[in-house]
C-alpha cells in the first residue's frame, strides 16, 4: 500500500474500508464504507448488495445521506436496455440522463437505461431517497428446528442444542422461518450457518 509501513498495511488489512460483496463468475461487486459506494460489473443478471441487475452492465452506486447517485454502462455494447432494481425507497428524481427512465420509486427504486447506440458510454440518475424507510435486509432467526436420523425414524431431536449433519447414521436437518411478517414478496436470501466439524482423527474444527 502506498505511504504505509508494515503496520499501517497490517491495521488496515484487519478492518479494510473496502468490503467484497460478490466475486463470481456472474457478478462481481466492491463497496468502500465510508465513502457509500458500491462498483460492479455484471456479466450476467444477478445482484451485488441492494443492486439487482437484469442485464450485463457496469453500475456505480454512491449514497450520501438522502441522495443516491446511480450510474450505469453498457461496457458489451450490445443490449438494447438495462433495467436495474436498487432496495432503497426514491423520494424524487433530482437529475437524469434522457436515456434514464424511472419505472417506480417504491417500495423500491427500478430504473431502465436506453442503451442501444449508446457505445457503452454512462448514464446517470440522481434521486432523493428516504433513509429511514424500512430497511430492506431483514435478519429472520428460526422459529424452529430439528433433525431425523436412519438409525433412530421415530425420534424428535427438536430440543437438541445442536442439528446434526451426516454423523454416523445417515441425518438431515430442518429449520422452519416465520416468513408472515415480511412486508413485500422475497427477491433474494441467505443462510448464514454457525458449524463445528468433526474430521476422522477426532479433530473439531
Amino acid at each position: 500500500m502506498p505511504n504505509k509501513d508494515a503496520a499501517q498495511t497490517a491495521a488496515y488489512s484487519a478492518n479494510p474500508a473496502v468490503e467484497i460483496l460478490s466475486n463470481s463468475a456472474n457478478v462481481q461487486a466492491v463497496k468502500h464504507r465510508s465513502l457509500g459506494i458500491i462498483g460492479a460489473n455484471f456479466w450476467r443478471p444477478g445482484r451485488a448488495g441492494y443492486i439487482k441487475s437484469y442485464q450485463p452492465a457496469s453500475v456505480l452506486v454512491k449514497e450520501s445521506g438522502d441522495e443516491l447517485t446511480v450510474s450505469i454502462s453498457d461496457p458489451t455494447q450490445t443490449s438494447e436496455y438495462i433495467v436495474l432494481e436498487l432496495s432503497k425507497v426514491g423520494v424524487s428524481i433530482i437529475s437524469k440522463d434522457p436515456t434514464v427512465t424511472v419505472l417506480n420509486t417504491s417500495p423500491n427504486i427500478k430504473i431502465m437505461v436506453v442503451a442501444d447506440s449508446s457505445r457503452g458510454r454512462t448514464h446517470t440518475i440522481r434521486l432523493s431517497i428516504d433513509p429511514n424507510a424500512l430497511n430492506p435486509y431483514l435478519t429472520l432467526l428460526p422459529a424452529a428446528d430439528a433433525y431425523v436420523e436412519s438409525g433412530n425414524p421415530t425420534i424428535n431431536y427438536g430440543q437438541s442444542p445442536s442439528l446434526a449433519v451426516n454423523y454416523g447414521n445417515a441425518r438431515q436437518s430442518y429449520l422452519r422461518f416465520d416468513l408472515s411478517a415480511l412486508p413485500r414478496e422475497i427477491d433474494h436470501a441467505s443462510l448464514k450457518l454457525n458449524a463445528a466439524v468433526t474430521d476422522s482423527k477426532g479433530e473439531q474444527r
